[in-house]
């Protein structure tokens, strides 16, 4: 009887995890009868037992409870999360609100990476074009522009034809990466043209890729249109890039600063160096000139006092 009361004590939990609130009452029940049945003294188990039994239906029913509320917690973040990926889905099949996107996220990293006076945004060049962004660099490189019209519609369309199953997949896939390749070499070719030109902007621009996975797909797939990208001088950048050569160009500004302050500190050391000079060759004249003056306040005193010494000779010859 003692171990058939241990095990039922020990069993509990593990039942309720089985069985559930409602199998576990069952089974309690079942319990309390075969315990009387199997004598009258066991009473005092039999209350331990349904002490046991009730607390683990108690904790059984919080668990459920906390658990439902943790996973009504999830399902609205899942729904918010859903709710935020149709946003980027729809602006993403818009071109120009693909447009927008990129040209806002370049806005954002170069507001919150440079100063406001080095970043002109939608700055118009010379030859008419305007470019989403113009870095007001000092020379060397000088004014530097930022594309952010990165043709997105030909990668979604690989994207499309890598999902595509059938016997027609592998064909489809090839073409859309033809096409991928096409649209960003021209690209390239459209940057380097409207956007370098010489005697005003640097001789080199950044392309900038709005998507961490496009810009690891062309470098993956696409080593020659990078490489040729280098040729033309236009380098492709993802956020996480265009953020670290922002903050390279920040540091470069910093120290171009305070070289301009040190200038500006040693050229006027050096008007101060002058001025002194100035002074101490004034003070030499003026030290001359006081000599001079002493030199003639003796010979003044030479002067008088022979003149004294003449009218007393004539006084005294007068007196005789």
């Amino acid at each position: 009887m003692q171990d058939l009361e241990t095990y039922l004590l020990g069993a509990g939990p593990a039942i309720w995890a089985l069985l559930g609130v409602f199998g576990a009452l069952l089974f309690a029940v079942l319990v309390l009868a075969l315990a009387r049945l199997m004598g009258g003294g066991s009473g005092a188990a039999v209350r331990e037992l349904s002490l046991r039994m009730a607390e683990i239906a108690a904790a059984g029913e919080r668990g459920r409870t906390d658990a439902l509320r943790l996973m009504e917690d999830r399902l609205d973040a899942i729904e918010r999360l859903s709710g935020q990926m149709l946003s980027l889905q729809e602006i993403l099949a818009n071109k120009q609100a693909r447009g927008a996107f990129g040209e806002m996220q370049l806005a954002d990293l170069l507001k919150d990476a440079l100063p406001p006076n080095v970043v002109e945004l939608q700055a118009t060049l010379s030859n008419g074009r305007r470019v989403d962004a113009l870095l007001r660099l000092p020379e060397p490189p000088g004014p530097m522009a930022v594309d952010a019209k990165f043709p997105l519609e030909a990668y979604e369309a690989l994207r499309a034809a890598q999902r595509g199953e059938g016997a027609g997949a592998a064909e489809a896939t090839k073409a859309a990466e033809r096409q991928f390749r096409q649209a960003v070499k021209a690209h390239i070719a459209a940057i380097a043209d409207r956007y370098l030109i010489p005697g005003e902007t640097a001789d080199g621009a950044l392309m900038f890729v709005p998507s961490e996975g496009v810009y690891a797909e062309i470098h993956a797939r696409l080593p020659e249109v990078v490489r040729e990208g280098f040729a033309k001088r236009v380098w492709m950048v993802s956020p996480t890039t265009l953020m670290a050569v922002l903050v390279t160009l920040r540091g470069a500004l910093r120290d171009l600063e305070i070289q301009k302050e040190a200038g500006d500190l040693r050229k006027e050391a050096r008007l101060l160096a002058a001025d002194v000079g100035r002074l101490f060759e004034r003070s030499e004249r003026l030290r001359g000139h006081l000599a001079q003056a002493e030199t003639d306040l003796k010979e003044i005193a030479i002067s008088a006092e022979k003149s004294l010494s003449r009218a007393k000779r004539i006084e005294e010859g007068g007196d005789a």
